[in-house]
């Protein structure tokens, strides 16, 4: 209980806040979460998503210019177009190792689980993603050279 004023006029203040003295050394300072997405960059794959579609943009114009055979698997670029088409389906999961590796690297200790998960998620899903554009573009080749698209 305290006390305030002097004398007759005195009033008891009961249940006055006190503020609690802390131990720095008690004091438990809990660190950071660590989130995978904050050390792997997302770059990579949307530059190798870019890549894919300038793929699919370049197989429609190369097997459907006027040079361009009258079956695309005559044309002699369709062996070239297959084999690009294949390289970048082998550079996805080289491309999700090396941004792994990189980014762990420069990541801290405590924050490392879950990069590789993350690193071959996005991986995998940029490679599905360009080899549908890229077998869509090879529908929309077909299509064109039997007129159903003009």
């Amino acid at each position: 209980m305290t006390q305030v004023g002097s004398g007759q006029d005195e009033v008891a203040v009961v249940g006055a806040p006190t503020t609690p003295t802390l131990d720095p050394e008690s004091v438990a300072v809990e660190p950071a979460p660590c989130r995978p997405k904050s050390y792997l960059p997302g770059w990579p794959f949307v530059l190798y998503l870019m890549v894919w579609a300038g793929m699919a943009a370049a197989t429609v114009v190369i097997l459907t210019g006027p040079g361009a055979a009258a079956v695309p698997v005559d044309d002699p670029a369709y062996p070239v177009v297959l084999l690009v088409g294949l390289t970048l389906a082998a550079c996805g999961p080289l491309l999700s190792l090396t941004v792994w590796i990189v980014a762990r690297a420069r990541a801290v200790p405590e924050c490392r689980g879950g990069l590789l998960t993350t690193a071959l998620v996005r991986g995998a899903s940029a490679t599905l993603f360009g080899v549908v554009a890229w077998w869509a573009a090879l529908l929309i080749v077909d299509a064109l050279r039997l007129g159903m698209v003009r």
